[in-house]
């Protein structure tokens, strides 16, 4: 048991950089600044955002350890499978299906009830779904070119964890598009990712280390995907101007 707990501090752990590096959720800006970029009107200048370079570069200290480490997990997944199996053989549950979807719920929610947010509708769900989308396509390659076994031996599908990339993904979302205006509510959203992710081995259904490669697949994915959607609409990173009025919608 002390080394699974070990190991899930480490996988936290390994995720916390993201809340002081991601230049976008993180900055705290002035009560009456918010980020929109498309609709400035009666403003105020928020603090200056990072350029995208540095979005990236920033996120490759979180994603690369999680992906390099999933490989260096796997001389203990065993190991870790054995403590499960005599700590909680019989355990399963059915919310792990739910909390993968849980932050992109609350950002959606946020944003249908007038939140600001850091994009508009059209930039957010353009975002979403590239991140989306790249992030489908580098699990199911790895999957289906893998091949590696689930620890309950029903499938050879086990690795990455689909649902770990999808929360972190998801987690990364509602931090990006609200970690702004508070940085709990990043260390929420990843916070409901890693149970998510820890769960998946609890159910039996995912190595430890599939659990660390699907978080790096996740948090990369939502950086490609907002990088990507940024050049498409061609979002400045420098400083400028925005509404006062912090829910007022910008839907």
């Amino acid at each position: 048991m002390y080394k699974f707990i070990t190991a899930v501090a480490l996988f936290f752990l390994a995720v916390c950089p993201l809340n002081a590096q991601d230049s976008d959720s993180l900055i705290h800006t002035p009560p009456n600044c918010q980020y929109h970029s498309l609709q400035p009107s009666q403003t105020t200048p928020c603090p200056k955002r990072e350029g995208l370079g540095k979005g990236l570069h920033s996120t490759i200290y979180v994603a690369a350890p999680l992906l390099v480490g999933s490989f260096a997990m796997q001389g203990m997944d065993k190991s870790f499978r054995a403590i499960r199996n005599g700590q909680m053989p019989t355990f399963k549950t059915w919310y792990d299906n739910y909390t993968q979807w849980a932050p992109l719920a609350v950002m959606l929610g946020l944003k249908v009830g007038g939140v600001k947010s850091r994009n508009n509708w059209g930039q957010l769900l353009v975002s979403d779904a590239l991140s989306g989308a790249i992030m489908a396509t580098m699990v199911n390659a790895a999957k289906y070119t893998i091949k590696r076994k689930r620890p309950d031996g029903t499938s050879r599908n086990s690795f990455p964890s689909g649902h770990s990339a999808t929360a972190f993904m998801t987690a990364a979302f509602l931090s990006k598009e609200y970690g702004h205006i508070s940085p709990w509510i990043t260390v929420g959203s990843y916070t409901c990712a890693t149970v998510t992710g820890i769960t998946r081995v609890c159910n039996n259904r995912h190595w430890m280390s599939d659990i660390f490669a699907g978080a790096g697949i996740g948090i990369l994915s939502a950086e490609l995907g907002y990088f990507i959607a940024d050049k498409i609409f061609k979002t400045h990173p420098s400083p400028i101007t925005y509404n006062l009025s912090p829910l007022t919608s910008n839907k």
